[in-house]
């Protein structure tokens, strides 16, 4: 999962779109992606160089966000919103779904379940 994350990072970081901020605004505007069209749901323009940009520096950085204890947590939590997100204004089939059972693994099942002694 790391790997995944920091590779589409690294690779975001060499297309124009992302560095400037308007990678997210362009997919929202695309009616083949959007789940509804921007014209319907305006997003301010400023929130979607934002979350661009969050979303830039979360996949790219993510190797140190989860090697760090203190920020673990926020950048797990970051990348259920983030797929949540996706799931809820995208049009990519099980994209979302599929993406967050790799979190599943990271859930302390041991303190969930009463199976452990």
């Amino acid at each position: 999962m790391t790997l995944i994350y920091f590779s589409n990072g690294i690779f975001k970081l060499t297309g124009g779109t992302w560095s400037s901020g308007d990678s997210l605004y362009y997919v929202m505007s695309d009616l083949t992606l959007a789940r509804w069209s921007y014209a319907e749901v305006t997003v301010p323009f400023w929130m979607t160089k934002l979350l661009t940009w969050l979303v830039l520096g979360w996949e790219a950085g993510f190797p140190l966000w989860v090697a760090l204890p203190w920020t673990r947590k926020i950048a797990l939590w970051f990348g259920v919103a983030f797929h949540i997100g996706i799931g809820l204004t995208m049009e990519l089939g099980f994209f979302a779904p599929y993406a967050l059972c790799m979190y599943l693994s990271l859930l302390p099942w041991e303190r969930l379940t009463k199976w452990h002694k």
